[in-house]
């Protein structure tokens, strides 16, 4: 018996500097992971972008994500990329009161994105970068922004996550305190 065709192949974003958009805000909560045989707990933020100028073999756009340590400090790889985004760096007082830099606000953002390819051949996101001056970017298809913050949680947005997504926001103590949030209704 001869092995079937694939359906279809696997085809990466193509390694460079692509135009995208943001158009996903994910809070995963506080997640423990493993890091040199040392086990880190941090809370973390998933960002997806949108880029048009892609397309997958189905026709619709090349999306790519990076998962952050959701942290204001100047060294953490979230910060950088946020003010290379940005063209400006942050002061202090950026994440302060009640103007205090809001990451929703990056929803449907314009940026350059940096993409290498891993060992593996799947597309790495390795930087994000101010548009060009004359530049422009297309709106994202849609945008989904999921917070673990109490009364803001959308279970609907969180039900049309994928499943590694709703996975591993369900390991939070975050998410796991919604516990008075109402389950979706499995069909099954």
């Amino acid at each position: 018996m001869k092995m079937p065709t694939p359906a279809s192949e696997f085809r990466a974003l193509p390694a460079g500097t692509h135009v995208a958009s943001c158009f996903q805000v994910i809070d995963f909560g506080t997640q423990t992971d493993s890091y040199e045989g040392r086990e880190t707990v941090r809370r973390k933020v998933w960002l997806g972008f949108e880029v048009p100028s892609e397309q997958m073999s189905d026709g619709r756009n090349f999306v790519i994500g990076k998962e952050y340590t959701f942290s204001s400090s100047p060294k953490s790889t979230f910060r950088k990329h946020l003010e290379a985004w940005r063209g400006t760096p942050f002061k202090d007082s950026d994440f302060k009161g009640e103007d205090a830099f809001d990451i929703k606000n990056l929803l449907s953002v314009g940026c350059m994105l940096s993409v290498t390819h891993n060992s593996n051949g799947r597309a790495v996101l390795n930087g994000i970068m101010k548009l060009p001056n004359g530049t422009t970017c297309p709106e994202p298809e849609k945008q989904v922004y999921l917070t673990l913050d109490g009364d803001e949680f959308d279970r609907e947005v969180f039900d049309d996550l994928q499943d590694w997504m709703q996975d591993r926001i369900a390991e939070s103590p975050e998410y796991q305190a919604l516990g008075n949030v109402e389950e979706s209704e499995s069909p099954f």
